[in-house]
């Protein structure tokens, strides 16, 4: 995902490539996600879901399709 953030006083907000990234996770409601800097401007994002019984706890990158 490309991102763009937007900073808002001491919190920063993605405003764009977010709504994609969501989709594609399939995120949800109460759903946490953790960014985990690895390098200047990449991320690892580690999903824990919200509902205990939703059947894949993949990072972003486990998936062979994504850069």
């Amino acid at each position: 995902m490309m991102y763009n953030a937007h900073r808002q006083g001491r919190h920063y907000y993605f405003h764009k490539g977010w709504r994609g990234f969501a989709a594609h996770h399939d995120l949800a409601v109460g759903d946490c996600l953790v960014f985990h800097m690895t390098e200047r401007a990449k991320f690892k994002v580690y999903i824990f879901r919200a509902n205990p019984d939703y059947e894949s706890d993949q990072t972003s990158d486990d998936s062979e399709d994504e850069e």
